[in-house]
């Protein structure tokens, strides 16, 4: 058995869901360093460094005091309103993230003057273009790894199973007309950007 020196202050243990006790949840929330200060001391952490760590901690252990001194109401109104402000970062940072990959770059929009022009589309040329994006950015191969973390990634995974059952009962070809292929995707219930129909329509017919 461990046993801690009088001196060694006290870090907020870590909790699995921020319901199981709240007051741990605040603290760590206000004070994140304090949870990771026995971990960090062990590193070759500066001198002024491992002070910001004790001091989020002695703050973090009289915050604590303070939270217990609360009415039930009021700790459970603090707990809530720090999820939702919790949340509502979180949501921020994964659409940041979202908006950063290369497939949703400003630049990643699809040339419609240019693709509409051309003869042909094939599978995954149509289901980029559907969505907006240009199939040069848009690549299942660039795709594939960020279908468990990204929208975009899974609306176009879904898209293409569609498309690809639809080219198995000959639904589809390999390679369609851009006609064709808006026809078969507005009959799909696809977001078909009204510019690229139009734009298709200006070469060829819109027929399914």
């Amino acid at each position: 058995m461990s046993y801690q020196s009088e001196d060694t202050v006290p870090t907020i243990p870590a909790i699995r869901k921020p319901e199981d006790d709240p007051i741990g949840y605040l603290c760590g929330r206000r004070f994140p360093l304090a949870r990771n200060a026995d971990a960090e001391f062990g590193s070759s952490l500066s001198y002024a460094d491992s002070q910001v760590f004790v001091k989020q901690a002695e703050d973090a252990k009289a915050y604590r005091i303070e939270l217990e001194a609360l009415p039930p109401e009021k700790l459970l109104e603090l707990f809530r309103d720090e999820r939702v402000k919790q949340i509502q970062q979180q949501k921020l940072q994964e659409q940041a993230k979202e908006n950063s990959r290369s497939f949703n770059l400003s630049a990643s929009k699809a040339d419609i003057e240019h693709y509409a022009k051309l003869r042909y589309w094939n599978i995954e040329e149509g289901i980029a273009l559907i969505h907006g994006k240009s199939p040069e950015y848009a690549k299942w191969e660039s795709i594939k790894p960020c279908v468990n973390i990204s929208t975009f990634a899974k609306t176009f995974e879904r898209a293409k199973q569609i498309a690809d059952r639809a080219v198995g009962i000959k639904e589809l070809g390999q390679t369609n007309l851009p006609g064709f292929f808006i026809a078969w995707a507005k009959r799909m219930n696809f977001p078909v950007p009204l510019e690229l129909e139009n734009e298709v329509a200006k070469y060829g017919p819109i027929v399914d």
